[in-house]
């Protein structure tokens, strides 16, 4: 009734839910539109631009790493990227003493002292809207951009939405010694059977690719303009993958079941516990509220049947979330 109402108020041209309790699907349906002009319905198999629905992925297979013991947690990035080691502060003085590090942890759980750009209007935020890191050809050209501007804050002190997951996508590659649409394809995605989640859109997937609107409705990109299409690009750890319903649904049963999907093992039992509990130093809270794992929001007050402890969850800037309830086995 609710995703009804807001295709009748204009507030979406569509949307699509899907829940899972206790193993079974119990609910999953497609209202609306994907293309407007065409008006081509939305089907269980519509591609969606999943964008910082990408950072979970991108943070499991940087505990991958770890759990191979080529990655620590608590290890300065720079050890990793040299290019991002001892970085000023903005507006602190550059005495070799007011460099900071952050490390990979940080990185994860949104305390490294980066930003992103769009979501603030700091003087270093103006210096990333200047440099446009994420419309860069590639990671490393990202880096490059980045290490050339100063953190906004000191890491470890605030929680601020950013950038580090791309980085953390780059670490990934630096690592492994492959791309990140290898290590995704062969670790995650082969393994889970997400076989419509990718950086690009293949031209036989066209048809069921997504327009994407914003809220009102304008057109933001039409499916068969859009620039997921290009092979060649970025292939952003923090914003980058398209999916379906079902795809990322693998992805969360692989992450409620401890790390095992389908008699697979993907992760220890003791890698998603570390990543699904809150990781935000004491008094920090995300959107004041929140505590923040390696990679998810944390529910850590119960709030009835609006959120329980131990839930996490995250989203995409096109209006796509998923959360899990441990608990509820949902």
């Amino acid at each position: 009734k609710v995703v009804e109402k807001m295709i009748a108020k204009k507030q979406i041209s569509g949307g699509q839910i899907l829940v899972q309790h206790k193993g079974e699907m119990v609910y999953f349906s497609s209202f609306g539109m994907r293309d407007l002009k065409e008006k081509s319905p939305i089907k269980q198999d519509t591609i969606f631009r999943i964008y910082s629905m990408t950072k979970p992925i991108t943070s499991v297979a940087a505990m991958m790493l770890v759990e191979s013991g080529q990655l620590e947690l608590d290890k300065p990035v720079g050890d990793y990227i040299p290019e991002l080691r001892d970085m000023p502060v903005y507006g602190q003085s550059k005495r070799k003493s007011n460099t900071h590090n952050m490390t990979v942890r940080q990185l994860m759980n949104h305390t490294s002292g980066l930003t992103y750009g769009f979501f603030s209007n700091t003087p270093v935020d103006k210096m990333y809207r200047r440099s446009q890191p994420l419309l860069s050809q590639n990671n490393q050209k990202m880096i490059e951009k980045l290490a050339e501007i100063p953190l906004l804050y000191p890491p470890n002190e605030k929680w601020h939405y950013s950038i580090a997951t791309d980085v953390l996508g780059h670490l990934v590659e630096r690592v492994s010694n492959q791309s990140l649409e290898r290590f995704f394809t062969r670790r995650i995605f082969e393994p889970l059977d997400m076989k419509d989640t990718s950086f690009h859109i293949d031209k036989g997937k066209l048809s069921r690719f997504s327009s994407s609107y914003n809220a009102k409705l304008g057109l933001v990109e039409r499916y068969n303009k859009s620039y997921f299409q290009i092979k060649d690009r970025i292939q952003s750890g923090g914003g980058g993958l398209i999916s379906t319903s079902e795809d990322y649904l693998h992805f969360c049963q692989m992450l409620l079941q401890k790390g095992i999907w389908n008699g697979k093992r993907l992760l220890k039992k003791s890698s998603v516990a570390e990543m699904t509990k809150n990781q935000l130093p004491s008094g920090v809270l995300a959107y004041g509220f929140f505590g923040f794992g390696l990679g998810f929001q944390i529910q850590t007050q119960d709030w009835g049947n609006k959120g329980h402890i131990g839930e996490y969850s995250w989203s995409g800037a096109a209006s796509t979330h998923f959360w899990i309830s441990p608990k509820d086995e949902l």
